[in-house]
């Protein structure tokens, strides 16, 4: 990613903890979307997406699915 790999380290040892990743997709450039893709996928980690900038949402989506497992 940008900033010599910083996004990937960041995110890495983030998702490595998930249970559940949660994109805010206003809130989000193409970069973190992609290296959050690449890392769900690498570490088994459902990813979903909130097309808003909200808080509240980005919870009740990632909790609905929690629930839901």
């Amino acid at each position: 990613g940008k900033n010599h790999g910083g996004v990937k380290k960041t995110f890495r040892s983030v998702i490595k903890k998930c249970d559940v990743i949660v994109v805010q997709k206003g809130a989000c450039g193409h970069v973190s979307i992609d290296v959050a893709k690449e890392y769900a996928k690498k570490y088994d980690v459902p990813l979903l997406f909130n097309q808003g900038f909200g808080g509240t949402g980005a919870l009740e989506i990632g909790l609905k699915h929690l629930q839901a497992a």
